[in-house]
């Protein structure tokens, strides 16, 4: 027997389900990279969370393109989602 679908036209994935802000795809959130504002510093500095622990607000964007952080920053999707107006690139490798 196969997961119902729930109606919604995407089969039902076991765990989280996340959007990228780049492409806008919804995948599983272990098929994406979480990203986070570093804790404690004056500056909103974002920063990877690998291990998606840190506290506050995440973003997700695909791990396995460059192009959707691209995408995210350009269109200013990353700021809206952690709800900042200038955030700190450069611990991306950006900036």
């Amino acid at each position: 027997m196969r997961p119902s679908d729930g109606g919604g036209g995407e089969p039902t994935v076991p765990g989280p389900v996340r959007t990228c802000l780049g492409c806008r795809r919804r995948r599983p959130a272990a098929e994406l990279r979480r990203l986070a504002l570093a804790p404690g510093l004056d500056r909103a500095r974002v920063v990877p969370d690998p291990c998606r622990r840190l506290p506050g607000r995440g973003a997700w964007v695909c791990h396995d393109d460059p192009g959707c952080l691209e995408k995210a920053t350009q269109k200013g999707r990353l700021a809206r989602a952690l709800k900042i107006a200038n955030p700190d690139l450069s611990a991306l490798g950006r900036g």
